[in-house]
């Protein structure tokens, strides 16, 4: 009802603002809170576009295709033929590169071919046999698998610097194990994967274990790699352009 202190017409109008006001308190208490903005990508991660399909997770083993293993003839002969076999390739090998055939060398081929014969051995056609098993064996070791060429993936390994720019980092291999390539026998092409990062990356050690995410390419690369027991020419079968780098704890690592 109007007060007197009111006129009427005023009245209707302070009540109307009331009724407005509090129509608005309570849109505002029901309207959800407004999302937080998202933290920006990390310098030099390679961050996906908005909208880029998420990557998928694949282990080692998916990147190794199921190639025949060759027969080896090898396998079945004695050790002292096998021996043998090792010194004969190794002769021929430094006589290749230049080095002198001496009366020494010439007297061990002998005995060499006197216990081939012994054996009933045809020296080569057996040399040539092993040259097409380590040809089988290295394209076994290199193929990689097309379908994944273009794909956006996330794999985990040990990070390997390879190429620096000043303290940072702009090149890595991706490996499966600790100690590949430095203290053993590089791990084949189709289990390492090149990074390249952009801009460049702290250096974290060698070996951090990491989370690597990008677009994989089939790109067979074999280029020298300076390690702890010196240079060696190391091969990858695959590379991640621009790559998403997410170093881990120790204890994250336990995969």
């Amino acid at each position: 009802m109007p007060t007197r202190s009111l006129p009427r017409a005023a009245w209707h109008r302070a009540a109307a603002l009331r009724v407005l006001a509090g129509c608005l308190c309570v849109a505002a208490l029901a309207a959800p809170a407004q999302a937080e903005a998202p933290p920006p990508a990390m310098a030099g991660a390679g961050a996906a576009a908005s909208g880029a399909v998420a990557p998928t997770a694949i282990d080692w083993a998916t990147l190794r295709p199921d190639v025949p293993e060759e027969d080896d003839s090898f396998a079945a002969l004695p050790e002292d033929l096998l021996e043998a076999l090792r010194g004969l390739v190794k002769s021929r090998v430094l006589e290749a590169r230049g080095f002198p055939v001496t009366d020494g060398v010439r007297q061990q081929r002998a005995e060499w071919a006197r216990l081939f014969a012994a054996y009933g051995v045809a020296v080569d056609e057996l040399l040539a046999r092993r040259a097409a098993i380590i040809a089988a064996r290295r394209t076994a070791a290199e193929a990689g698998m097309p379908a994944l060429d273009g794909t956006a993936v996330e794999v985990r390994g040990y990070l390997v610097p390879v190429a620096t720019q000043g303290d940072r980092v702009t090149e890595f291999l991706l490996v499966p194990d600790v100690g590949a390539c430095s203290h053993a026998q590089p791990p084949p092409p189709n289990q390492v994967v090149r990074l390249r990062v952009e801009p460049a990356l702290p250096a974290p050690g060698l070996y951090a274990p990491a989370v690597v995410s990008g677009t994989l390419r089939l790109r067979l690369e074999t280029k020298p790699v300076y390690l702890l027991d010196g240079e060696r020419d190391i091969g990858s079968t695959y590379a991640i352009d621009g790559a998403t780098v997410s170093v881990l704890s120790a204890a994250a690592a336990a995969w």
